[in-house]
């Protein structure tokens, strides 16, 4: 609050004329309304969108029928777009999946094995494994963020295994587990946010420990063949998916829900008209979210993590039928893979996702890192000011550089945080508190006064 009132200050010394520009530029911004624009693949129906999760211009998608389908790769914000792997080939946009710890390597769905990407998914080769799968079986593999070497692997089809399958070698050779999969099993999901977390799909089971042990899901959470679970990047963020509900003998309702882990159960949030309805979870916003209905003619958005919702009021919405929604990984923009019975309006469609006024101004410009009280007895605040997305790692130290403990290790959204730091047990003495934010580093020297 001081820093905003030095700002207006200054601007009352330079003069009314200056205030009056600002008050200008602030009231446009808070007026204008984004408006969804048509940016790539024009008159083609686009059936999957995916993410790169560290870099925002790079966009994946999904084009063709059923068992037919290519992948494309956008390097320019989904404006345009090259084929990387072509129709036929035994491509399936069933999952995307990036290595933990190196974003360019990436495995995708297909037939008889699955597909691998060294390069950021410019090449792709289908991957070798140990496993003498049938011609026709449905592969899926994901990466096991908790571990980066780690990869599991479901296989659906006429001869295919029954069993979920565990590579500790990056998915070069496969193991049986003693996880049975089901006839209606469709896909694999693991979460950044929940990097022990996996989930087989449609019904479960679900494990929270990277595998070691595994409990069922209600078998009405998930009816989505591709996987409806969503969550965002950030630490102990909610999942939320899309649900049938009996709500009568022969009557289920489909709605959209969340829960605070796979343990609890789900709350319902929204009561939707379709079960094909679709749903995007920000990366960097958990409470952020948005969601198809009425035919995938309707775009519902929430900014309080599904409690509240307002409609999309661009008429363009209400003439497309939206087959995916995908937030950039920096948060900046939208996008939705639509078809329509209208063939201009097929295709990728964006708009910016601006931020509220009230969230614009708590958005820092550098990085910066401070600590009060200093000198301090028993427990301190560190507020650290980040620009952008960032993994962040901050230490204590001693005087003479032994490293003392961990203060924290996540992923931050951009905005101002404060940590909280409790020195019990600690002696009195000068210490070093070490913080690393992406590409920006500081150290502060703190004094602990018993």
């Amino acid at each position: 609050m001081r820093n905003k009132r030095t700002h207006l200050d200054d601007l009352m010394k330079a003069g009314k004329r200056a205030l009056f520009y600002f008050g200008m530029l602030l009231t446009s911004y808070v007026i204008a309304q984004p408006q969804w624009e048509l940016v790539g693949l024009q008159d083609t129906s686009v059936n999957y969108l995916v993410q790169h999760p560290t870099q925002s211009n790079v966009l994946f998608a999904s084009i063709g029928g059923f068992h037919n389908e290519a992948l494309l790769k956008s390097s320019d914000y989904g404006e345009s777009w090259e084929q990387v792997i072509a129709s036929g080939s035994g491509y399936l946009p069933r999952q995307m999946s990036f290595y933990p710890t190196e974003s360019d390597t990436i495995i995708a769905s297909g037939i008889q094995t699955f597909w691998w990407s060294t390069d950021g998914g410019s090449n792709w080769e289908q991957r070798t494994t140990n496993l003498n799968l049938p011609q026709n079986a449905v592969v899926v593999a994901v990466y096991l963020p908790a571990n980066p070497g780690a990869v599991f692997l479901s296989a659906q089809g006429d001869g295919a295994p029954s069993y979920l399958h565990l590579s500790q070698d990056g998915g070069a050779t496969f193991e049986e587990t003693t996880i049975h999969l089901g006839w209606s099993t469709s896909n694999l999901l693991t979460f950044d946010a929940h990097p022990n977390a996996i989930m087989i799909l449609r019904y479960g089971p679900a494990s929270i420990d990277g595998g070691e042990s595994w409990q069922a899901l209600d078998r009405d959470t998930i009816f989505s063949d591709f996987g409806d679970i969503a969550s965002s990047t950030l630490p102990g963020s909610p999942f939320f998916a899309l649900r049938q509900q009996l709500e009568g003998p022969f009557t289920l309702e489909p709605y959209f829900v969340r829960c605070n882990s796979i343990a609890s159960g789900w709350d319902s949030l929204l009561h939707l008209q379709s079960i094909e309805s679709v749903f995007s979870v920000s990366p960097i916003d958990s409470q952020m979210v948005m969601v198809t209905d009425s035919n995938a003619n309707c775009l519902q958005i929430s900014t309080d993590g599904g409690y509240s919702w307002i409609e999309d009021s661009d008429p363009v919405i209400n003439r497309l039928w939206i087959r995916d929604i995908e937030f950039s990984c920096d948060g900046r923009y939208i996008y939705l893979a639509t078809g329509s019975s209208e063939i201009p309006l097929r295709g990728i469609w964006r708009r910016e996702n601006l931020t509220p006024v009230e969230q614009m101004h708590t958005i820092p410009r550098t990085f910066s890192f401070t600590v009060y009280p200093n000198p301090f007895n028993s427990i301190t605040t560190l507020t650290l000011s980040l620009p952008g997305l960032s993994d962040v790692d901050v230490e204590l130290y001693d005087v003479t550089g032994r490293y003392v403990k961990s203060i924290t290790q996540e992923r931050m959204a951009a905005g101002e945080h404060e940590l909280r730091v409790d020195a019990a047990g600690l002696p009195s003495g000068i210490y070093f508190v070490k913080a690393n934010a992406g590409e920006y580093a500081a150290v502060r020297k703190v004094v602990l006064v018993r």
